[in-house]
């Protein structure tokens, strides 16, 4: 596979969105590799020295997915890859602008829905500022006043600061733990952990759905079989998903076990893809049935995705409002303590 490459010099997701589509566009008219990579070099002048490199990687005779290889992610790569060793490139391609395009509609609708929550917690941090200057002389004074006999609510409120304290402590602890157990977690067991995760875990198994089931149906309608089709993913990086499941479903198809129990082992594969293999089709034809799956997949997946993000402002209000209410209780019970409103 490709030598390791520098992460800095890897495009922006939009970038990456207008040259697949632009990419899709030029090939579906017929241009070859290297017309396309003039070309873009043309229409995109900030990236024209990227799009040299990789024409000159190009003629020296790299694979087209090796030559930008150091543009994009792994993952975005490796499709890529597997495309274009199955004479898969346009579809391929195509299906990468798609992606992307939603990615970056999706990525300013977070956007656009974090705003005004962004804008209410710097007011709000500005509020806890100012109350804290001014107030906190006059409630020093007052908790000081109230130190002989000190009521419920004052133990009340001690109590809840160190209980506040202990809690952010554990959950602190938590997801540091987490993410280091996470870290050293094989890929596999990672996308596993994932698929499993409330809420989140519907939205990835949605994506993992759509991904594997596009992946596969490009390996099947280039004729390959399923242990031809492991053999290919081992030539993955080991650390990639990919190269896992062509290792493992290996393993367990040549102990004799069958496909179907494979699949039901793992949450982020399709179940149905069960249906489809007990159908009896020929691999032409399973082809054709997945990338319908996968186009339905994707469908979804922008459906739920959009729903999560509809979901942010709601959410952030709702915690704006509880650190509001919390603040004004944390000044008012005191003071209202002390000057006998509250026993």
């Amino acid at each position: 596979m490709g030598k390791k490459i520098n992460n800095n010099r890897k495009w922006k997701l939009k970038i990456q969105a207008e040259f697949f589509e632009t990419l899709a566009d030029m090939l579906r008219s017929g241009f070859s590799l290297k017309q396309c990579l003039i070309n873009l070099a043309i229409l995109y002048p900030v990236q024209k020295n990227d799009f040299e490199m990789a024409l000159a990687q190009l003629e020296s005779g790299k694979t087209f997915s090796e030559s930008i290889q150091q543009f994009l992610n792994s993952k975005i790569y490796y499709q890529l890859m597997l495309a274009e060793s199955h004479g898969q490139l346009e579809l391929s391609v195509s299906q990468l602008g798609k992606y992307m395009r939603q990615r970056v509609e999706q990525r300013e609708k977070i956007r656009a829905a974090l705003f005004y929550p962004c804008i209410l917690f710097g007011l709000l941090i500005m509020m806890i500022t100012v109350l804290l200057t001014w107030l906190r002389p006059t409630i020093t004074a007052l908790s000081e006043q109230g130190k002989q006999s000190p009521g419920i609510t004052q133990w009340l409120i001690d109590g809840g600061k160190i209980g506040g304290m202990v809690l952010g402590l554990i959950i602190i602890v938590y997801l540091l733990y987490g993410i280091y157990w996470l870290k050293k977690q094989p890929s596999i067991a990672r996308h596993q952990w994932l698929s499993r995760l409330p809420l989140i875990g519907n939205v990835y198994r949605c994506y993992a759905y759509y991904y594997l089931s596009f992946n596969l149906a490009l390996l099947l309608k280039s004729g390959l079989g399923f242990h031809e089709i492991c053999n290919f993913l081992l030539r993955f990086e080991p650390q990639t998903l990919l190269y896992q499941l062509g290792e493992r479903l290996n393993q367990h198809l040549l102990s004799g076990r069958e496909i179907k129990t494979f699949i039901k082992h793992y949450a982020f594969i399709p179940s149905e893809l069960n249906i489809f293999l007990n159908k009896g089709q020929t691999s032409a034809e399973l082809s054709e049935d997945l990338l319908i799956y996968a186009n339905t997949m994707y469908q979804r997946l922008l459906k739920k995705v959009d729903r999560l993000i509809n979901l942010i402002q709601p959410i952030a209000f709702l915690i704006i409002a509880i650190i509001i209410v919390g603040i004004y209780l944390s000044i008012l019970i005191p003071i209202y303590s002390n000057l006998g409103g509250i026993s």
